[in-house]
């Protein structure tokens, strides 16, 4: 069993899910960045293959948690603030995704430009939304 499933076993989620077809778990290094390279385009593209996987084996779409960390580790702050303005504020595909932070990583206006991008934040409990306009 490798480390993430024993992670998520410990927050209670039955282990029945894992290695099904509705549970998936992927490293967010080998997910967002290939050879050392973010590029959004291809990680927008692998969204949209995933998901077209997932249709066919009967699903309605994907609910997907990302960990960023990877970009800010990686010195890649400027691709993920790209990747995030190319999905935009609301996806044209079945697709809902949380997208986690640390805060204390991100600067003031990049804590902004992601609001611009999406238009929704949450932080210790609190959620902003600004006016889609």
């Amino acid at each position: 069993m490798d480390s993430e499933t024993q992670a998520i076993q410990r927050y209670g989620i039955s282990a029945d899910y894992f290695g099904t077809e509705a549970f998936t778990i992927m490293s967010a290094d080998e997910w967002y960045l290939k050879r050392g390279r973010a590029q959004p385009p291809t990680i927008i593209a692998n969204w949209l293959t995933l998901l077209n996987e997932k249709q066919k084996a009967g699903f309605t779409g994907l609910r997907v948690a990302g960990e960023m960390e990877v970009f800010f580790d990686n010195a890649k702050v400027t691709e993920l603030l790209r990747y995030e303005a190319m999905l935009g504020r609301q996806f044209a595909f079945d697709l809902c995704a949380m997208c986690l932070y640390d805060v204390n990583r991100l600067e003031e206006k990049q804590v902004i430009q992601l609001n611009k991008c999406h238009g929704h934040e949450i932080f210790k409990d609190i959620a902003l939304k600004t006016a889609m306009v």
